[in-house]
């Protein structure tokens, strides 16, 4: 079963899809998932700084606006 599957019968989070499409390679996914997220207000976005999944967006300017916003930074 895919996760759009299962969105589609009940709620996934928009953190789910956003690490998921991390982990795919697909950033500019990954950055509107986060966007998503921050809409919504969701809870990963407290750990989004300390989170090691994400470590590899951590020097990019865009990830650093977003903690920003967050008040993380």
């Amino acid at each position: 079963m895919q996760v759009h599957d299962l969105a589609s019968s009940g709620y996934v989070a928009a953190s789910t899809f956003a690490l998921l499409t991390l982990g795919f390679g697909r950033k500019e996914e990954c950055y509107e998932w986060l966007e998503r997220c921050f809409e919504q207000h969701d809870d990963l976005l407290v750990t989004l700084r300390v989170e090691h999944h994400y470590r590899e967006l951590t020097e990019e300017e865009r990830f650093q606006h977003m903690l920003a916003r967050l008040g993380l930074i």
